[in-house]
């Protein structure tokens, strides 16, 4: 079972919003067309902090959300339901000892499920940005914690008299990192300044733009296939809303509650296709100024909007950067930075010391 959990596969009855399935012959979880969009509004609703678990449990009950044998959820069954990992997309083995990125298809993402686990444990730190796309933390998901590994998240925390941008790993157990928005983002400008191209690749980067271009696209396509699905969803959400509204499954209070949800939803999901379809243009755009001139990279970053700013960073380093809260400053693991940095250090050092004699 464990070497099956190593391969990111279940090992027991899919939990509610799945269905067991087989691909090729092993044993997969498929989302439940039904079940899942309700388990994912749960996610939603809890991970606000807003709503106490027997109300959002109200409110999903209402909506329809039910065992496979068509009975209530229990209490107890619900809190199982909202700490189970296989929901952000991971598997655990029974003694949980093992614990892996799953090959099937997450129903919320890492940051809603965390939200959900400091809201259920009570620490206060339930207010955890899961945008992906926020024009104010360009670095968001791409710069990741050293010491967990997982990506950074980002948001505004209210100060004395004013906001103050901070990006931070929320992971449970770690928390390493915590650090002021105009910091980090310094670094990071001070790194990408270094990374001057040659001319060899500057003779190649017509192709490597063409190369990249057509993978991010056909993610992009792939993204639009998602969003699209998840719209129509939403959709069907607002529809069943409605009946169980009018015939009087719904209190007035929950059904403004989920339709508030719904409505936001929806207008998330139309921004990111928004969004992709601005950055489909966006990359054309780049294509064809990488075979005409030298993309000045500091410059470049500052004055794009988020999505070019993202594509810039993964053009360079497609797994993203780590930052070390102990050397303060990105981690060695990143071999070429650091080299890079070390030959940009002893230039320095040898020009400043001709300088002074």
């Amino acid at each position: 079972m464990d070497a099956a959990v190593k391969a990111g596969r279940p090992i027991s009855l899919a939990p509610l919003g799945y269905l067991n399935t087989r691909n090729n012959g092993a044993a997969h979880l498929i989302q439940d067309p039904d079940r899942a969009p309700l388990v994912r509004k749960a996610f939603e609703l809890l991970s606000t902090g807003s709503y106490t678990k027997d109300d959002v449990l109200r409110m999903v009950t209402a909506m329809g959300l039910t065992t496979r044998k068509g009975a209530p959820l229990a209490k107890q069954s619900f809190h199982q339901m909202m700490v189970n990992p296989t929901y952000k997309g991971w598997v655990i083995s029974r003694t949980r000892s093992v614990q892996v990125k799953g090959v099937h298809e997450a129903i919320i993402d890492e940051s809603t499920f965390e939200s959900v686990q400091n809201v259920i444990s009570g620490n206060g730190n339930h207010q955890v940005p899961h945008v992906m796309q926020n024009e104010d933390f360009p670095l968001r998901g791409f710069v990741r914690c050293a010491r967990c590994d997982k990506p950074l998240t980002a948001g505004w925390s209210k100060g004395r008299s004013k906001l103050y941008g901070f990006y931070r790993c929320w992971t449970k157990g770690c928390g390493a990192v915590s650090i002021r928005k105009e910091t980090l983002e310094t670094h990071f400008v001070h790194v990408l300044a270094m990374m001057q191209p040659s001319a060899e690749l500057l003779a190649q980067l017509p192709e490597l733009v063409k190369t990249r271009w057509q993978k991010r696209n056909e993610r992009a396509e792939a993204e639009k296939r998602q969003l699209t699905s998840r719209r129509t969803e939403q959709d069907t959400l607002n529809r069943k809303l409605i009946e169980k509204y009018v015939s009087g499954a719904l209190s007035q209070g929950d059904f403004e509650t989920l339709k508030r949800s719904i409505t936001t939803e929806l207008a998330s999901i139309d921004a990111q296709l928004k969004a992709l379809q601005e950055e489909q243009m966006t990359m054309q755009s780049l294509m064809e100024q990488a075979k005409m001139e030298v993309l000045e990279l500091v410059k470049t970053w500052r004055e794009s909007g988020i999505r070019q700013k993202q594509e810039i960073q993964t053009a360079i380093w497609e797994e993203g950067l780590r930052y070390s809260p102990a050397l303060r400053f990105f981690e060695p693991a990143n071999k070429s930075l650091m080299q890079g940095i070390r030959d940009w250090m002893n230039e320095e050092f040898e020009i400043g010391r001709g300088e002074r004699i």
